[in-house]
């Protein structure tokens, strides 16, 4: 028996739906859609960028593999039906602007070089979510590795400070790491250091909920208390289940702890290294596939609207072949990420454009 459908608002649903039988033509976008910019509710911004990574590389090709990889994915969601098409459209120039940063940082070594080089993508990525907001697109970073997203971050941040009423947001955080350090290898604007910059430069960031955690030194944790962060580590998860707990009620405990609007922040590593066994700094452990959509299922279902996203650290570079594992996951939870975005904006239940609000 499949799972309960989410009424979505069909006012919303400006695009055709798809014949399910169609093969995607020469071309075609990412899910094989060609939805425009200026009327989607939902805009990728994808970024080519791998500055800071520390063991494995290729995540800068993520959005290439994962265009290829979507085609194969059926459109119709189980639990949220042809919500796509509400439209989700891709920006091209995001990426073409982080290669030309990515192509620099291969030859410039030096954390101070990196950071310089850094702030190129950065301020790219910043123009481009802000162009999404202004349009009330919702933005969703796709690609790189987890340094890239700050900009949008910021930018979410200062639009809500100037455009909303409700100006207070948060992080929802799955991750193998904490990303709670102030730098990491001599390099300010690392992946490791995402959310300690998040936490400090977003306007109106007032929770971040990390889950999935297994990887973190004493300094993260410690800080991340200073903050009222909330973190449920994988160990913490696992044991409670083992002891009689319910995932429905860990997850939705920890949902409960985040305001009504939330940032939705998705490291690849976040999941269980079986799903993604090329990302650059894998750990034993975490989410499986089904808990995330449960997970999401769960944060649609809290009625709170996400505001934007990002989904980092997948390795699609073809130099190994079990990247191709990655591709079809990272596609696939791609597509999970951009059903509940736009069922928590539009479906029932939902507070309604979230971006704006």
């Amino acid at each position: 028996m499949s799972s309960e459908q989410v009424a979505i608002d069909t006012s919303r649903l400006i695009y055709p739906k798809l014949g399910s039988l169609e093969a995607p033509g020469e071309g075609a976008g990412l899910f094989g859609l060609n939805h425009e910019l200026g009327d989607s509710l939902l805009r990728i911004l994808p970024v080519a960028w791998e500055g800071s990574t520390s063991q494995g590389s290729g995540t800068s090709q993520c959005f290439d593999g994962l265009l290829r990889a979507s085609h194969y994915v059926d459109l119709f969601h189980e639990r949220y039906g042809d919500a796509y098409r509400a439209g989700i459209a891709c920006c091209p120039d995001t990426l073409i602007a982080s290669k030309k940063a990515q192509a620099k940082c291969s030859t410039d070594n030096e954390g101070r070089k990196r950071d310089a080089i850094y702030q190129e993508l950065y301020e790219a990525l910043y123009l481009k979510t802000q162009e999404a907001l202004d349009s009330h697109s919702i933005p969703l970073v796709v690609g790189g590795d987890h340094s890239a997203p700050l900009a949008s971050l910021v930018a979410i941040g200062e639009n809500r400070k100037k455009n909303t009423k409700d100006q207070q947001w948060g992080v929802l955080h799955l991750d193998a790491h904490l990303d709670m350090r102030s730098s990491y290898e001599g390099v300010e604007n690392s992946h490791a250091s995402i959310m300690y910059h998040a936490s400090r430069k977003a306007a109106g960031l007032t929770k971040i909920v990390s889950l999935g955690i297994r990887d973190y030194c004493k300094e993260e944790m410690a800080y991340a208390s200073s903050i009222g962060a909330c973190t449920l580590t994988d160990r913490a998860m696992r044991r409670a289940l083992a002891e009689g707990a319910s995932l429905k009620g860990l997850l939705s405990r920890a949902l409960a702890e985040l305001p009504q609007n939330v940032y939705l922040s998705f490291d690849i590593d976040g999941l269980d290294m079986a799903n993604c066994p090329a990302t650059g700094t894998p750990v034993p452990g975490g989410f499986q596939f089904y808990e995330m959509q449960l997970l999401l299922d769960l944060l649609v279902e809290s009625g709170r609207a996400i505001v934007g996203a990002d989904l980092c650290e997948i390795v699609c570079s073809g130099e190994r072949p079990e990247e191709s594992l990655d591709a079809n996951v990272g596609s696939r939870v791609l597509w999970e990420m951009c059903n509940a975005i736009i069922a928590s904006q539009i479906g029932a239940g939902s507070s309604a454009a979230g971006v704006t609000a």
